[in-house]
């Protein structure tokens, strides 16, 4: 689950910038660019982006893994939680490569698109382009779809009221209680990844799958 891809240095501004941007021995690295494409670092120096310039740049497997959680009871009250969480783990962001080009004509595109090269040039988005991309800003297996996908999640959490003996013999049942519960799972997620979900699966490959559901549920625990 390792990612070899290319890395990246911003975004062309200008014309003088890609002239200048040349191996060890003069050659322009990038000759078909223009400005508001994306800027490729050429690892072999050989004057040219292709497959030999890729780098390991992380893994899928997370090398934190981790989950906390408590318990707490009061007045026939009580609330349990749990987080769970990884940290310095990546995926690569397909869902973004397909969102930002369109993928074909007529597909829809991600609103980020607004943000683009065009409209932005600081945004570090690359120029929008239809008809043809003579620097494969979106073709070439880059770090620019790679993002750190650590996330603290908010697992699970249940608040309960067990009725109080009194309301239970008033009721004619001495020997028995009822407990009334809500409960939520994946309420919460703190990250910085900008896709749908970053516990993506599928290898680190994030495609659009449908992310982890939010459900809740009520229910009442009777014992007698």
């Amino acid at each position: 689950y390792s990612y070899f891809l290319v890395k990246t240095d911003g975004i062309f501004q200008t014309q003088q910038e890609i002239d200048a941007h040349v191996n060890s021995r003069g050659i322009k690295i990038q000759p078909n660019a223009v400005p508001g494409d994306i800027k490729f670092i050429d690892h072999n120096d050989d004057g040219k982006i292709n497959d030999e310039d890729r780098q390991y740049l992380g893994s899928y497997l997370p090398k934190i893994t981790y989950s906390f959680g408590g318990n707490l009871n009061y007045k026939g009250f009580d609330l349990s939680v749990m987080f769970q969480g990884v940290g310095d783990v990546y995926v690569y962001n397909g869902f973004k490569q397909m969102g930002l080009t369109g993928r074909n004509a007529g597909n829809n595109m991600l609103s980020q698109v607004l943000d683009s090269w065009n409209y932005n040039k600081n945004s570090g988005l690359p120029r929008l382009s239809i008809a043809g991309d003579a620097n494969d800003n979106f073709g070439t297996v880059s770090d620019f779809l790679l993002e750190d996908a650590s996330y603290l999640r908010l697992k699970n959490i249940t608040v309960g009221y067990t009725l109080p003996k009194s309301a239970m013999n008033s009721l004619g049942l001495d020997n028995s209680s009822i407990r009334l519960y809500l409960s939520g799972e994946n309420i919460a997620t703190f990250t910085s990844y900008s896709g749908i979900d970053p516990e993506v699966g599928n290898f680190g490959l994030d495609s659009g799958n449908y992310p982890v559901p939010r459900t809740f549920s009520v229910g009442v625990n009777f014992n007698f």
